[in-house]
């Protein structure tokens, strides 16, 4: 399955563990500032949720 993610960073904090998570779903391709698409076998909803302890309050995820 090919997984959009796209996501909006507004908090000021360091994102490392954001990106190392992110690239860690499966293979990629980081085609666009703040957008991913992702060849996995993990749905949008499991990948969000990985995601989600990496994200400040102020920030937003969407995978589709």
């Amino acid at each position: 399955m090919i997984v959009l993610v796209s996501y909006d960073l507004r908090g000021q904090r360091d994102y490392a563990s954001f990106y190392a998570t992110l690239g860690q779903q499966g293979n990629w391709w980081h085609y666009l500032t703040s957008t991913w698409l992702l060849s996995t076998d993990k749905s949008p909803a499991e990948i969000a949720q990985a995601l989600q302890p990496h994200l400040d309050p102020s920030d937003s995820v969407a995978c589709d």
